[in-house]
């Protein structure tokens, strides 16, 4: 019996690649958001240590007039951060939807390719079944004329 084949197979493979290619882009989303996220804490510990050095003994009204205007720069930066952080939330949300999209139409088609594999292999066996019964069948009756002509030669 012939090997199997899937008639869809290139579209199995098209499938396939899109759904690498929308996980690619799910995964550099949420690497963006991860990169935004760390910038984000790395904000919140230099605003942190800004406040604590604003207030420590010994500094002027320079140092502390310094202190005041490095932390509006650093919450400037964090609300850009933040608005950075909901862009790249979305652009990941919407990539999450394609790569869901591009997995489901893959495992419709990949689904199908199993399924008719299964029938093909189980179309096999009941071949290989019903040549090894005609086979059978020819052994007994080969034996049967034998032992008959072996009866009539005596």
């Amino acid at each position: 019996m012939r090997r199997f084949a899937f008639s869809l197979y290139k579209l199995l493979e098209l499938r396939e690649w899109k759904k690498k290619r929308a996980e690619a882009a799910l995964a550099a989303a949420s690497g963006r958001c991860a990169l935004i996220e760390a910038d984000l804490a790395a904000n919140a510990e230099r605003s942190a240590a800004n406040a604590r050095s604003r207030f420590a003994k010994g500094g002027g009204i320079a140092e502390f007039r310094a202190a005041e205007l490095f932390g509006k720069r650093l919450e400037r930066e964090r609300e850009r951060l933040f608005e950075a952080l909901a862009k790249a939330e979305l652009e990941r949300e919407l990539a999450r939807t394609a790569w869901i999209e591009a997995s489901r139409e893959f495992e419709a088609v990949e689904t199908l390719r199993e399924r008719r594999m299964a029938e093909y292999y189980k179309a096999a066996a009941r071949e290989e079944v019903r040549v090894l019964d005609d086979v059978g069948q020819t052994t007994r009756a080969i034996r049967l004329i034998r032992e008959a002509e072996a009866g009539i030669a005596r």
